[in-house]
């Protein structure tokens, strides 16, 4: 729900075959978790109203739900959301 240009995830083995099919040597890979600000990070795409209050309201359920407690949560009272990165050095 961020915005358009969001429409897809990528695996480990999608961008791992990206360096490759781009003759990108990898020299190493981190696989680590880094905690995001929820408004900061949707302060990076513009929304609708609409969009903005189902956001909010899919966030509000969120935090309820003992589920996703491992990966939204309250810091700072602001809601965070731990999002795991994968992140690869390469040479060109």
């Amino acid at each position: 729900m961020i915005d358009k240009s969001h429409n897809k995830t990528l695996n480990e083995d999608e961008f791992n075959k990206l360096f490759l099919n781009n003759s990108i040597k990898i020299t190493n890979k981190f696989r680590l978790s880094v905690d995001l600000n929820m408004v900061e990070y949707l302060l990076h795409a513009s929304q609708d109203n609409d969009t903005k209050l189902a956001i909010q309201k899919k966030l509000d359920a969120g935090l309820k739900d003992k589920r996703v407690s491992e990966f939204l949560f309250i810091k700072n009272n602001e809601i965070y959301f731990k999002r795991p990165v994968y992140l690869i050095l390469g040479i060109k």
